[in-house]
């Protein structure tokens, strides 16, 4: 009901939000039946990314993934 009101809307934000809902529902739907999320993997991801940013580039690749397993088993525990 509120898509269709929404959709149909001539304010640019409200159809924006109706394209943006009907665009994530599929994920949202999943999450409130399975309560299953992509958040660690996304905050593992952000770990490297920051890794990489602040070493400006490693010499060696075992150091680099060292310092990735580190940072995440410390994140852990």
């Amino acid at each position: 009901m509120f898509y269709v009101h929404a959709a149909r809307a001539a304010i640019p934000e409200l159809t924006r939000l109706a394209t943006t809902v009907e665009t994530w529902w599929p994920a949202v739907e999943a999450f409130l039946r399975l309560r299953v999320t992509n958040a660690r993997t996304e905050g593992y991801n952000t770990n490297i990314k920051l890794i990489k940013r602040t070493a400006r580039g490693f010499r060696s690749q075992a150091n680099y993934q060292r310092r990735i397993l580190l940072a995440n088993a410390a994140a852990a525990a």
